[in-house]
Formats: structure tokens, C-alpha cells, sequence
């Protein structure tokens, strides 16, 4: 019994050694660069997956990253072109140390205004002004940006204030780097926050009299901070400073091919060595996918929460939808006739006249032009069944019933020959059709 014992000791010892090599092997074909950080986490930013990560789940004090935040919350709950007026009694009551463009009370300006100051410069009398502005006060305010956070799935975060302060006065301002990876992959869906957080410079209008005002991007990338610019281009981000907190940046980078990444950052070694080990990190990252050794997802910005996401990234990668500058897909907007037409030819193999019309396809224009496809012989019986919810006097109510037959609509829409559909509606029908045999 004891050799039997000895033996099957050996054999564990055997099999872990061997587990434990092989993952030390793993782990040194996608190293990564030595860093000075309390945590950081690499993200891909359209599937969401961790690719690369130091501590990601440890409690951290986030600073201005937190305006992302604030900037979403006010976004959702107040309309752009809203007007604030500067108060001294919230200018007065500003945290002292945190950065601030000096704004000068009485002075007015619309939300969207004060979201360049609070995006580009981290300015603290701007996230003040519009927590008053849209909440009535600074404390519900904080109440929102948690409600929020929580809907968001960032479980390890609490806020008590739009600015990031922390310690003694904010006890309940804390976060992690994953929490603020993900906080930074859904705000970079936001067209807006998305087209501040690149801007390098930004200027304030009617700052003092008739002067204005030009104040620079917090983020050093933007301004001139050396990177790898053949393999990947930063696009934004937001940056934090605070006692506790140390140097922090959270920052998307994009390559040509449009494969993006995060790289949510707090460093503990100064703020020249932070932008330093955020390069290491990134250029590492991308030579890492350059070489095979990571997948990254190609998909469209406005597309990573859409429930059709899957099906619009196969055609992707089929290089059947093509990705524009902008990487956006527009899922909501309406298809058009010229869109839908082009895409059935390309993905159902089909030879249908190809349109130069930009008007939305209905339901009708689907049924005329798939009279044909996959087409069956229906009975009285199911006709029967469309005979009250479809126009039956229309001479074109067996395309109708052939449509619904199909079983591709992704919705009944209320069996109205003239709904049309949206783009990510057309994605779903068109994938629908394609597994038809």
C-alpha cells in the first residue's frame, strides 16, 4: 500500500510539474513588458476579453478616469444645448488640488461645452457645474453615476463625486482597472465622447469678456508623446492624477485593419514613466496579434452592445461589410433598397438588378424581390392563415405569404406591407436566408 501511495505521489507531483511548465511556456510566447503599475489591464475592445492584465480586480483609486463617467451620466439625462451658468458658491467649493480651467462665475455655457472642458483638460469646475446642472446637486448627482456604474457591470466601483477626488472627504470614490477598462469600452461607443477625448486642444469662448481661452489635452499621447505610429494610433482616452490614485490613463488604440484595444493604466512611478510603460504595453499588445500569438475582433464601434453584433461581424470578416473611418455600422438607421439589394447578391449568391434607390426597403419591396427565392407551392390552408393580417386583395399577397413562410423577419411588424427595417434587422434576415437549404 505505501509503494502504491508513493507511486500515485509521484505521478501528482509529475503532472503538475508538467501543467506548471506548460503554462510558464504559454505565458512566455505572449510576455509582456515589465511595468511600474498598481494594476492595468489590455482589453480588446470589441469582444470585451482581458488579452493582457497586472492585478485587474484590486481595489484602485480611478481620479479623473472617473469623468467618463460623468460624462455618460450627463449625456443620458440632459439635453446637449442645456444652458449652465458658473456659480461661485460651486467654484468655491472645489476640492483643493484638483485642476480646474479657471471657469468665471455668471459666465454661461451649454452642456456640450462643459463636456470638452471636462474631456479634454479633466477640468474640476466643469464636472461640478454639470452635476448641479443636470442633477440639482452635486450628492444626487453621485447617486446617478452609480446607478449607472451598476447597470454598466462595474461590480468592484463606488462614486461620491463627478470629479474622481478620493481619501479622507471621498471615502466612496474606488474602483479597479478592469471595471475602468469596461467603463471605457461602452463610452467609447459614444459618438460625442468619442470625438472629444482625440481632440488635443480645445477652446473655451467668451472665457473673460471677449477673450477666449485654448486648453490642452491632459492626455501627453495627443500632444506629441512618442509611440509605435506604423503599428497602431491612440485615439483617446481620459487621464487621473490624485495622491492615492498616483498617474492613471485609460486609453483605445486602434490599428489599420481596425482591430482596437484598451489599456486602463495606473501607474506608481511617475507620470514620464507611465506614458512610457503604456507604450511598452500597447506595442507588445499589437506585435503580439502582428505575430499571431493573440486574436483581436474586428467589429463597428456602435455595434459591441448590439445583439446582432455576432452575425454583422461574420460579414466582416467575410469582407462583405466594409468598416469606414469611423467604424460605425449605423444598426438603427433604416436599410435602403440600394443597401439590402447589393448585400443579397453578395451573400445569398444571388443576381437580383442592383438599385441606386436610398429609399428604406419595406416589406413589400423584400416580398417582390424574394417572390423567387427558395419558392414553394402553399396551400389554401396557409394562405388562409395570412388571409385577415395581410392585404389579400393585393395582387402581390403570395410574395407577402412566401416572405412570412420564410421565416426570416426577425419581428411580425404588425403584418404591414410598408414597415421597413433597420440595418441590423436587414444582417439578421440576410444570415436567416443564407442558412435556408
Amino acid at each position: 500500500m505505501k509503494i502504491k501511495k508513493l507511486i500515485c505521489m509521484i505521478l501528482v507531483i509529475t503532472i503538475l510539474f508538467i501543467s506548471s511548465g506548460a503554462s510558464n511556456l504559454a505565458q512566455a510566447a505572449t510576455s509582456m513588458p515589465t511595468v511600474s503599475s498598481h494594476a492595468y489591464v489590455i482589453m480588446d475592445s470589441n469582444s470585451g476579453n482581458i488579452l493582457y492584465s497586472s492585478d485587474p480586480d484590486k481595489k484602485i483609486y480611478p481620479a479623473s478616469t472617473v469623468k467618463l463617467l460623468t460624462a455618460l451620466v450627463a449625456m443620458e439625462n440632459c439635453d446637449l444645448s442645456k444652458k449652465m451658468t458658473i456659480d461661485k458658491n460651486i467654484l468655491s467649493k472645489i476640492p483643493y488640488g484638483a485642476y480646474v480651467v479657471d471657469l468665471k462665475a455668471g459666465y454661461t455655457y451649454t452642456l456640450e461645452e462643459l463636456l470638452n472642458m471636462l474631456l479634454v483638460s479633466s477640468a474640476a469646475d466643469a464636472a461640478d457645474t454639470i452635476a448641479v446642472g443636470v442633477a440639482g446637486s452635486k450628492e444626487k448627482f453621485a447617486m446617478m453615476m452609480n446607478k449607472r456604474a451598476k447597470s454598466l457591470g462595474l461590480e468592484n466601483s463606488s462614486f461620491d463625486n463627478a470629479i474622481g477626488r478620493d481619501g479622507e472627504n471621498y471615502p466612496n470614490t474606488y474602483s479597479t482597472a478592469h471595471d475602468i477598462a469596461k467603463l471605457t469600452r461602452y463610452t467609447m461607443t459614444i459618438p460625442l465622447i468619442r470625438e472629444i477625448v482625440t481632440k488635443p486642444e480645445y477652446m473655451i469662448k467668451k472665457y473673460d469678456g471677449n477673450d477666449s481661452k485654448t486648453i490642452l489635452n491632459s492626455n501627453r499621447f495627443l500632444r506629441g508623446q512618442p509611440y509605435d505610429k506604423k503599428s497602431y494610433k491612440i485615439i483617446g482616452g481620459k487621464t487621473g492624477t490624485t495622491l492615492l490614485c498616483g498617474n492613471s490613463l485609460t486609453v483605445s488604440a486602434t490599428t489599420k485593419d481596425k482591430r482596437e484595444v484598451i489599456c486602463s493604466f495606473f501607474g506608481n512611478d511617475g507620470k514620464e514613466n507611465m506614458y512610457i510603460d503604456i507604450e511598452k504595453l500597447l506595442t507588445a499588445t499589437f506585435k503580439n496579434y502582428k505575430k499571431g500569438k493573440i486574436e483581436l475582433e474586428k467589429g463597428y464601434v456602435d455595434t459591441r452592445y448590439s445583439d446582432s453584433r455576432e452575425i454583422i461581424n461574420k460579414y466582416i470578416d467575410k469582407n462583405i461589410l466594409k468598416t469606414n473611418s469611423l467604424l460605425t455600422f449605423n444598426p438603427e438607421k433604416k436599410a435602403s433598397k440600394k443597401t439590402f439589394i447589393k448585400l443579397c447578391n453578395e451573400i445569398l449568391d444571388t443576381s437580383y438588378e442592383e438599385s441606386k434607390s436610398k429609399e428604406d426597403i419595406t416589406l413589400l419591396d423584400m416580398a417582390k424581390l424574394l417572390s423567387n427565392y427558395k419558392v414553394e407551392k402553399y396551400s389554401i390552408r396557409t394562405k388562409l392563415k395570412y388571409w385577415i393580417k395581410l392585404s389579400h386583395t393585393n395582387e402581390h399577397f403570395t410574395d407577402m405569404v412566401h416572405l412570412y413562410e420564410l421565416d426570416v423577419l426577425p419581428s411580425d411588424y404588425s403584418y404591414k406591407e410598408k414597415s421597413t427595417i433597420t440595418r441590423a434587422e436587414m444582417m439578421e434576415i440576410l444570415d436567416s436566408l443564407s442558412k435556408i437549404s
